[in-house]
């Protein structure tokens, strides 16, 4: 409004325009705010345009006024009653004419104490008090004085005031006359005409106080005769008149008019209600606000259900018949199901069965019930789709529930007040607690018979309606009220308990209504009970939760307030979810068992679904405050150890805070925790606000303060501030209910931190650890590619240049890793700013940055154990060539002498000669070299070396053993048996040396296999042995042995030798191999048919540029390409799988797992599962290879493309004019030429000497040919590779497939200690062990000790029970379940969560239960009767459910 324009303006006028561009819900906020801040409020108001004016009954409906009548006093009692209803005198101040006196300053003055004088009137003196009235003559305002057992007045009294002169608003006046018990005219002089005016419309009980103020230029006599003229006409006596003389101060005249209504209120006075009041206003012709047909209709059907209630208690017994002990009976038992406290001895899944056929026994129970008439009632009120007239009829209900309630809740609202101020016995607290719960009756209760109402209908299935209501509606129309700014029920204060269906369906409509435009921040108050944290919240943000006296709030109530459109951006949002919460704290709880975790549970919830918590509490009680902190800070703690940080408003004395942290983080056993900003983001300077008392005085007359408002919205203020300064994005609804639904589970269990777990985020950690795993791809990828070049340039390079080369391959190694590994990491760190659905993984950010850095470090590591294994064959095969080097220069003189010999004869030699002169020539020469073979290692004293150092430091006994050991123990069999039946005969034999129980059968039998693994692929490899092979043999026994079993050092050493005995047959056959492979007799002999060839050509002078590039591609580029594409092949065929649709299967353990188990389920077949549990990493890598195989028929679509790559590039250099150019004849062309594929391919340069020797060709013809000819190789190679076995390629690739894909999807490669389950995390280096479902034991080869009857328990189950377990860690002495992290510190095992959540893992095992039993050799699981219910479909509902698919 313009400020030159409100100074015209007078406020009343403006007041009175309010009012008429109001609905009467906000024209009864209105009224309602101003009666708290002592304001008088519209009785009657006028007509915008005409005489006509209403009144105001409907706008005062919620206004309850409490107050200490003088009978009282001494018992310190209240009584409570709606305003409308209380029968009162009224006392009506009316001027007649001008006069010098305000009646509103007169009248505030009476209603105020000589101290502090409220302006309940808008009076002349005030500012815009002046102005000239307008559209506010005639207005009658009212207010009341209400006693606290002494005051002025000693019972309630309503004063009226009518605003104009008399004579121009008759009708108020006359109406005004009829209702007043005393009528007070102001006048400063009264005539005839006013006389008979006032005569007109006096009753017989109505009383008339004149207050005469006259002008000075009025004699004594003129004054005199005015009173007897007046008293006479009105039959007024002398008493009821009242002279104010000019000189006469404000004070007097103000205790002159209030002892005169003193006098008259002993007399017997008319008393009406506001009710009373109305009804005489019809019948003046005065339209009433509540007349309209909407307003009559909605209070007829709030009337039928209310009429109903004689008693509350027993009407709530009759009525809400689905909450009382049922509903509470059920949130125990659920809430036992999480915790099994009482579980005692019994079977931890016999028990949880007990207890969910107890909560489906509590439903059926439900289900029985039927709908009561009050609640159909109700549904078809809220359900009507007239907007207004649904509030209408909320209102009424609410009015007349409160009606009934009030019969009895005073009277223990006292008594409960009076024992809560002395602290004495909580019992009786407790007890009159629980009465005013019984007789508390409101709209919340029938929303929430509603609620339990549809549950049980949906937890049936959805079959029927229940009596003719249409159940699916019920949740849109809880919507309607909630996007209208009605609270809904959150947390059930009476059940402690979250109707998560209810709830979740209820927001699922909001989403639906509002197109998915739904983004939410949260704001939460906690705080002591009967601290104000209901009305904080409804004056800054107008909201409705309900305040009223003694137990306030039960439970926790949300309400949605819409954001509007232009804000949006600013605030990240659309809508503002705030909550309010019971209070902490409450003393008919405290003596009780558990009372502290309650509030950490109502603490923890409602902190963890909020983005701001306000935390409010009287900072003058040092123990409250601390009690309170501890609550709190406990709540914060949990939050930053499940990812989300809160921001908190409140401080105080920032050292208490620290205190609390400490003390609460080694209670969670989070001893990290030093200070509280280690728990949350806190500023002491901004978060800190302090919120003065919400009345200036001493109620029930004491207005609102100012201060409290002001200070409210500056917190407001503040608090929207830190919404737009949070980066974080705001969740969604979908998004909250899922947090929603998952902190509820988590608080269920005692256990909050290892028990949390949460959609939204596993969802987001699979996003996070997806993206990861493709970029880390992308490192390797180069890695192995880098790898793949460097081995190529090695083995093309000479003794003179191996060195250099190999430095500059070394340095760009470390270039391409610590580029690349700064680069994961810098995605890490921009992905967190970036994505806001990281706010929740905050904690794992460490684990993705340390996997990066250990990915880094191992890459470099296993590349330079690659490169040093290729430059040791090179050096290897450069001694070698540098014998053979001088055998073939020597060979070379004698073919070239033979050459001439030939050409000197005269006659012409035929093929047969030429070839008989050239092997008698070649074998005269050989002989003549004398060539030696390669020395012969005897590999099985090597490997005897290395097993006494390492065994040498374990006892005298071991070293006597050693000392008689002459020969490593070889397989039964003889090695003509083939390596397959040895391998099977050895592994039989070690079992027999294991006489054990079946369990370290099972368990020795994957060292045996892992150390058979890695001989065979040492042995498969192209050079000589190593010592090094054996070393890594032995530590890799000694990590097994460690981690699997506790042996004794014979045992130990007896199964080295036994495994080394194996290993030496592989590694003695690899010397063998190279010894005969790099012998220079046989490199000699390879090379002979192509010098014969060179020899023929040149003899029988042939085209030899058309020969000599036939041969090249022949003998040297096609087998270097088909070698190039295998050795690419592994890194193309992972990108590949990668890239293509599905890839999600190998970038996420969470899918791979998901994957794998839907497979099984759907194949059906026992023996997959056991492959599964008995060797889970052999089981995927086996399942890898198979789906490589299916999923490549053969592999030439990659091998085409990989062989298109390196012939483009042949080809290209064929083509470059500079390789022309460059040299002079062929053969230095084909030095060129292999320099500059030198990274790509390996061509072998002895035989491309041969083939080049005494050659003579056309440069140019011989490239125009090479050019021809490669096309014939290149499909000579295709052909040949279609041939191929796919097993022979895959073994012979650089980069494995299998192995590759199988590091992704196989991470640490931990596993449960309890059921073997494979661990899922993320990442390489994560500190955390988890997986998103856990499996019956048995599954395992866990048996009971007593009995062998396979184990049935479910790890998730057992951490929350009261069983133990034994095994060797725990040195085979029993150990609780629920502190297995003692043992275990690394693993979260976190509860299941949903009931159905392990159903895959039950079908399972009820499915195989004897084949599994027989397989393990032990009994059948005696699993509970009801997982003979599961089926195949519902096995796969669980296993979705669990993986979030």
């Amino acid at each position: 409004m313009d400020s030159d324009m409100s100074e015209d303006i007078h406020p009343l006028d403006l007041q009175c325009a309010i009012f008429h561009c109001s609905d009467h819900f906000l024209q009864q906020e209105m009224t309602s705010k101003m009666s708290m801040c002592q304001f008088s409020v519209p009785l009657l108001l006028p007509a915008s345009d005409g005489p006509d004016c209403t009144f105001m009954l409907w706008v005062m409906r919620n206004i309850v006024k409490k107050w200490r009548p003088q009978s009282l006093a001494e018992s310190k009692g209240f009584r409570e009653e709606h305003l409308v209803k209380i029968s009162m005198p009224t006392f009506s101040f009316v001027r007649l004419g001008r006069c010098r006196l305000s009646k509103s300053k007169i009248l505030n003055k009476i209603l105020s104490t000589t101290q502090h004088v409220q302006d309940i009137f808008v009076h002349r003196d005030m500012e815009g008090g002046n102005v000239e009235r307008t559209i506010s003559l005639g207005l009658v305002e009212m207010s009341w004085y209400f006693p606290a057992g002494k005051g002025v007045f000693t019972e309630p009294v309503a004063f009226t005031n009518l605003r104009g002169e008399l004579e121009n608003n008759v009708k108020p006046f006359s109406f005004l006359a009829e209702i007043s018990s005393i009528v007070v005219i102001f006048a400063a002089a009264i005539d005839k005409t006013q006389c008979e005016l006032l005569l007109k419309y006096k009753k017989p009980t109505t009383r008339y106080l004149f207050i005469i103020a006259p002008e000075e230029r009025k004699s004594k006599i003129e004054m005199a005769e005015m009173l007897e003229s007046v008293m006479t006409m009105t039959g007024t006596e002398m008493d009821n008149v009242l002279v104010i003389a000019k000189t006469t101060n404000e004070a007097t005249t103000v205790k002159k008019i209030r002892s005169a209504l003193l006098t008259l209120k002993e007399e017997t006075l008319t008393v009406l209600s506001i009710e009373d009041m109305a009804q005489k206003a019809r019948e003046h012709g005065i339209c009433v606000d509540e007349s309209a047909e909407q307003c009559q209709a909605a209070e007829r059907k709030a009337k039928a259900i209310t009429e109903e209630i004689h008693d509350v208690v027993q009407y709530k017994k009759r009525t809400m018949i689905l909450q009382d002990e049922l509903l509470k009976d059920l949130a125990r038992e659920e809430k036992e199901l999480c915790q099994m406290k009482q579980q005692h001895n019994k079977n931890g899944e016999k028990y949880k069965s007990e207890l969910r056929r107890k909560c489906d026994d509590i439903r059926r129970e439900q289900r029985e019930c039927k709908m009561p008439t009050g609640i159909i009632h109700f549904i078809e009120g809220v359900g009507t789709k007239n907007r207004a007239e649904k509030f209408y009829f909320l209102s009424w209900l609410k009015y007349y529930l409160d009606l009934a309630a009030r019969k009895t809740l005073p009277s223990l609202q006292e008594q409960y007040k009076e024992l809560y101020s002395k602290a004495k016995d909580s019992q009786e607290l407790r007890e009159i607690d629980q009465r005013i719960s019984d007789s508390s009756l409101g709209v919340e209760h029938f929303i929430r018979e509603v609620s339990q109402f549809y549950e049980v209908w949906k937890f049936f299935g959805m079959n029927n309606n229940v009596r003719h209501v249409e159940c699916n509606y019920l949740p849109v129309t809880a919507a309607d009220l909630l996007l209208d700014g009605y609270p809904l029920e959150l947390i059930d204060g009476d059940a402690s308990r979250i109707p998560v269906h209810w709830v979740t369906d209820v927001l699922n409509q909001v989403n639906s209504k509002t197109n998915g435009r739904s983004r939410i921040r949260v704001i939460t108050v906690l705080g002591v009970q009967s601290t104000g944290k209901s009305t904080l919240l409804n004056t800054m943000f107008g909201l409705q939760f309900p305040v009223a006296s003694g137990r306030c709030t039960r439970g926790a109530f949300m309400t949605l307030i819409k954001v509007k459109e232009n804000f949006h951006k600013d605030l990240g949002c659309e809508f503002l979810l705030v909550i309010d919460t019971e209070g902490l704290k409450a003393p008919e709880l405290d003596s009780l068992e558990g009372s502290y975790e309650h509030d950490n549970e109502l603490a923890t919830l409602v902190v963890g679904l909020s983005d701001i918590t306000v935390i409010n509490m009287a900072m003058e009680n040092m123990t409250e405050m601390k009690d309170i902190l501890q609550i709190v800070v406990h709540a914060f703690l949990r939050m930053k150890e499940i990812g989300k940080n809160p921001i908190a408003n409140r401080n105080k004395l920032l050292e208490q805070l620290n205190e609390m942290t400490k003390t609460v983080a080694t209670m969670e056993k989070k001893p990290q925790y030093k200070l509280f900003c280690d728990v949350m983001e806190y500023d002491s300077e901004q978060h800190h606000w302090y919120i003065p008392s919400l009345w200036q005085g001493v109620p029930p007359m004491a207005p609102v303060s100012v201060g409290y408002s002001e200070h409210i919205d500056e917190l407001k203020q503040n608090l929207l501030k830190l919404i737009k300064q949070n980066q974080k994005r705001a969740q969604t609804i979908p998004e909250f209910i899922k947090w929603m639904e998952d902190l509820w589970n988590a608080v269920k269990h005692e256990n909050f931190i290892f028990s949390f777990r949460n959609s939204l985020v596993a969802s987001a950690y699979n996003k996070l650890s997806m993206k990861y795993s493709e970029l880390g791809w992308k490192f390797e990828k180069l890695v192995h590619e880098w790898f793949i070049n460097t081995e190529t340039i090695i083995k093309n390079q000479s003794e003179e240049t191996l060195e250099d080369k190999g430095t500059q391959c070394c340095t760009r190694l470390e270039n391409i890793v610590s580029k690349e590994q700064n680069k994961l990491i810098t995605w890490v760190e921009e992905y967190y700013k970036q994505d806001k659905d990281c706010a929740h993984l905050i904690r794992y950010k460490g684990d993705f940055i340390n996997s990066a850095k250990m990915l880094g470090q191992s890459l470099k590591m296993s590349s330079y154990d690659k490169y040093n294994n290729a430059m040791q064959m090179k050096k290897q095969q450069l001694k070698i060539n540098e014998v053979c080097s001088q055998y073939i220069k020597e060979i070379e003189g004698k073919v070239s002498s033979l050459m001439e010999e030939c050409r000197k004869k005269r006659n012409q030699l035929d093929h047969a000669e030429l070839k008989e002169a050239f092997e008698n020539m070649w074998q005269d020469t050989v002989n003549g070299l004398g060539a030696k073979p390669l020395t012969k290692r005897d590999i099985e004293k090597d490997m005897l070396l290395e097993l006494t150092k390492s065994m040498r430091d374990k006892g005298s006994a071991v070293n006597e053993k050693l000392n008689h050991i002459k020969h490593l123990p070889r397989p039964e069999e003889k090695q003509s048996g083939g390596r397959v039946s040895a391998v099977r005969t050895f592994f039989k034999g070690a079992y027999r040396w294991w006489k054990g129980s079946p369990k370290h059968e099972y368990r020795f039998q994957p060292v045996l296999q892992k150390c058979c693994k890695y001989s065979k692929k040492q042995a498969a490899r192209d050079g000589d042995y190593d010592n090094t092979y054996c070393k890594s043999l032995l530590n890799m026994i000694d990590d097994n042995l460690k981690e699997e079993l506790n042996i004794t050092a014979e045992q130990e050493l007896d199964i080295k030798t036994k495994i080394l005995g194996r290993a030496v047959v592989y590694f003695q056959e690899m010397h063998d191999n190279f010894r005969r492979k790099n012998d220079p007799s046989s490199q000699l002999e390879t090379l002979k048919s192509d010098y014969f060839k060179t020899f023929m050509n040149v003899f029988e002078e042939k085209n030899e540029s058309l020969n000599l590039s036939k041969r090249i591609c022949d003998i040297c580029l096609k087998p270097a390409i088909t070698d190039h594409i295998i050795r690419n092949l592994g890194v193309e065929l992972v990108d590949d799988i990668l890239q293509s649709k599905g890839s999600e299967t190998y970038t996420s353990r969470t899918f791979f797992q998901y994957y794998v188990l839907l497979t099984l389920l759907e194949a059906n077949d026992l023996q997959n599962y056991v492959e599964y549990s008995r060797d889970y990493k052999e089981f995927v890598k086996n399942w890898i290879l198979n789906y490589i195989k299916e999923k490549y028929n053969n592999l030439g679509t990659i091998e085409r493309k990989i062989l298109a790559g390196i012939t483009k590039k042949i080809r290209d250099l064929l083509n470059n004019p500079e390789m022309w150019d460059h040299s002079s004849n062929v053969q230095d062309f084909l030095l060129d030429f292999q320099e500059e594929l030198s990274s790509d391919l390996v061509l072998p340069q002895e035989k491309m000497k041969a083939i080049v020797f005494k050659n003579s060709a056309n440069k140019e013809e011989f490239i125009s040919n090479l050019n021809n000819f490669l096309n014939d190789t290149e499909e000579e190679i295709k052909s040949e590779l279609d041939g191929l076995d796919m097993d022979d390629i895959l073994s012979k690739v650089t980069v494995n497939p299998q192995e590759e894909l199988f590091k992704k999807v196989f991470g640490c490669g931990k596993q449960c200690p309890f059921c073997k389950v494979p661990c899922e995390a993320g990442g390489e280096d994560h500190k955390e062990h988890f997986a998103s479902v856990h499996r019956p034991q048995g599954l395992g080869r866990y048996r009971w000790i007593t009995s062998s009857v396979l184990c049935h328990d479910i790890c998730t189950t057992c951490v929350n029970g009261n069983g133990s377990f034994i095994n060797s860690d725990t040195n085979h002495q029993p150990h609780p379940f629920k502190n297995y992290r003692d043992y275990y510190p690394d693993w979260k095992i976190q509860p299941d969560p949903s009931i159905e959540a392990s159903d895959y893992w039950k079908f399972i095992l009820k499915e195989f239960n004897k084949q599994f039993a027989d397989e393990y050799e032990a009994k059948p699981a005696e699993y509970p009767e009801e997982w003979n219910h599961l089926t195949k479909e519902m096995a796969k509902e669980s296993l979705k459910k669990t993986f979030n698919m």
